[in-house]
């Protein structure tokens, strides 16, 4: 399920960073066919079957806590895929969401 919603995350920033700035009506319907939107959005609508499929075998407070890792990986990628803005602040979140994991799950 991480693996997927990250994935999905992914698409639809490689699809917003495409159509920045088109504004025309035929664009934006035609926006909804593009690749990255329908893979970003079949990814993140298949997560949740995955999920499901954890739980009869995971305890529901790990596998709920396991689906903290989006709030690491999505920003990482964001980080060092899209080259945003990196900030003292953003590394403070990921190495508090990732202590928060680890404590957790002890």
């Amino acid at each position: 399920m991480i693996l997927l919603t990250f994935a999905g995350h992914i698409c639809f920033k490689r699809f917003s960073l495409f159509f920045h700035g088109r504004e025309k009506i035929s664009e934006t319907l035609y926006q909804f066919l593009h690749p990255a939107f329908l893979g970003g959005f079949l990814l993140i609508a298949a997560a949740p079957l995955f999920y499901f499929r954890a739980l009869e075998s995971i305890d529901l407070s790990a596998a709920y806590s396991l689906t903290a890792l989006n709030q690491i990986a999505v920003p990482a990628a964001g980080i060092l895929i899209f080259r945003e803005n990196c900030s003292w602040k953003k590394i403070a979140g990921i190495i508090l969401v990732f202590a928060g994991i680890l404590v957790w799950n002890l």
